[in-house]
């Protein structure tokens, strides 16, 4: 069942008031080489560019759903390696605002 007008004014409510007492204002990507890393609007606006996968940061988030979308489905997921750091370096040559 959806919720009312009321509670759902009330979630929006706590989460403004979350985010007023400081709650995840640091960024907790792991990937702190990244050229936007601690910018998370845009980085999220480029992995839904890109649509190949989620941030770093978000896939704890979704993890356990996925695990268990694949064991049902009976298949075996494994995470994907990370990117060395000197691919972050590399980068930040084309990509530096001067």
């Amino acid at each position: 069942m959806a919720i009312s007008k009321e509670e759902y004014a009330q979630q929006v409510k706590q989460l403004k008031a979350r985010l007023d007492a400081g709650e995840c204002e640091q960024c907790p990507c792991t990937k702190t080489k990244c050229h936007w890393h601690g910018n998370c609007r845009d980085c999220v606006r480029i992995h839904r560019i890109n649509g190949h996968h989620l941030p770093q940061c978000m896939q704890p988030i979704i993890e356990p759903h996925v695990q268990a979308l694949a064991a049902a489905a009976e298949l075996l997921t494994t995470p994907k390696p990370p990117k060395p750091d000197d691919y972050y370096t590399h980068a930040h040559g084309p990509l530096s605002d001067k």
